[in-house]
């Protein structure tokens, strides 16, 4: 099974690969996705590529995720920006994330 650093370079050639930034705080991993305003094609590529990378991270202890349901979606698409969120992620590879640590991008 590969260390929580090696996962973190494959998560992190995926994330610049797509354009994307990524962001943690303890178990809650942050994706961001930008993308042309008003373009549904464009948001759901963004949608799939934020969910791909969420779930590289598995989920240890209760959680959710979230961020483009119901009106989220709505200001998402009307904004041309995409932040989806992941709880209960585990600690040790979400802390090679953590905002101001490091460039995750």
């Amino acid at each position: 099974m590969p260390t929580a650093d090696e996962r973190a370079i494959e998560i992190r050639h995926k994330v610049k690969s797509y354009g994307l930034w990524i962001t943690a705080h303890g178990s809650i991993v942050s994706v961001t996705a930008k993308f042309e305003p008003g373009n549904a094609n464009a948001y759901n590529e963004a949608e799939a590529r934020c969910y791909e990378i969420l779930a590289m991270f598995r989920q240890v202890r209760a959680g959710s995720t979230w961020g483009t349901e119901g009106v989220g979606g709505a200001i998402a698409l009307e904004k041309g920006q995409i932040i989806m969120s992941k709880s209960g992620c585990e600690k040790l590879l979400a802390s090679r994330f953590y905002s101001g640590l490091n460039d995750a991008r």
